[in-house]
């Protein structure tokens, strides 16, 4: 199998600590993306929105460009698994516009595939400046051991562009850990901001 420049032979999964993802997974990621039965069209398919702008590759995660996501998030791309993680997603598309929209030298980029990697970036003069996870976890939930893991090994992993990182939750009390605490302070060593935006009901 010829495998694209950019398209990673292993990938690390951001679902699990231990978890490795090989490239067979990967290609199964990307058949869900595209709605495609076959590698073959299925690469055709991420090759021309690729050249035309509409996918953005960087350390093999793939994203879409805000203005695609918005024109096609009821096509073929999957970008949320779950309807709640769905509407943090949409809330966020009109902030990121107001924070970016104006400014030639920002690109705003959504994840399309749930649960790889970041669910947004955002560029500087084509370079990675910011990632953001969002999460929509309800009143009387909080963030468990092994998630806190999860988002910090996802975020960290764009240190080496010295990316601002940030962590969305709806309430504080999320941040509260029932035998835990203070594991909210895991973000902060790690230089994560924490935003408080309230549930997406």
């Amino acid at each position: 199998m010829i495998v694209p420049i950019g398209f990673p032979y292993t990938f690390t999964n951001s679902s699990g600590n231990t978890k490795r993802y090989d490239f067979v997974d990967y290609v199964e990621e990307l058949l869900k993306m595209t709605g495609c039965k076959s590698i073959r069209k299925c690469l055709r398919i991420i090759s021309n929105r690729t050249k035309k702008g509409q996918l953005y590759c960087c350390d093999g995660y793939y994203f879409t460009p805000l203005s695609i996501f918005k024109k096609k998030k009821d096509s073929g791309f999957c970008h949320d698994t779950y309807d709640i993680g769905a509407r943090r997603v949409k809330e966020w598309i009109s902030i990121l516009e107001k924070a970016y929209g104006r400014n030639k030298l920002f690109c705003v980029y959504i994840n399309p595939v749930d649960e790889v990697g970041v669910d947004v970036l955002v560029t500087k003069n084509g370079m990675p400046y910011t990632v953001i996870e969002l999460t929509n976890y309800g009143k009387n939930s909080y963030i468990s051991y092994s998630d806190v893991q999860r988002y910090i090994k996802s975020l960290n992993q764009w240190d080496k562009y010295g990316c601002f990182k940030v962590i969305v939750v709806s309430f504080t009390r999320n941040l509260k850990h029932k035998n835990n605490p203070r594991l909210w302070e895991e973000f902060v060593k790690n230089n994560i901001g924490i935003k408080v935006m309230g549930y997406q009901a």
